[in-house]
């Protein structure tokens, strides 16, 4: 459950995190829009963004490898 962190579409709402999301999983997946150029621009330049502010890709209550 994301807790209202997350479009109804299951994107996070926070564009910092939204980089640092597609960021860490730029290897599992891509999005169909905006075109590939413009993300590979948008995505790393939000990412640095979110490193900085101490944003992380996900929420650790989403993680399912995370013991409770």
């Amino acid at each position: 459950m994301a807790d209202g962190r997350t479009t109804p579409r299951g994107a996070p709402r926070n564009p910092l995190r939204l980089g640092a999301t597609f960021r860490h999983f730029r290897h599992e997946t891509r999005v169909t829009s905006p075109p590939i150029s413009i993300q590979n621009l948008m995505v790393p330049t939000l990412a640095i963004l979110a490193k900085a502010l101490g944003v992380k890709p996900y929420h650790e209550s989403w993680d399912s490898r995370v013991s409770e």
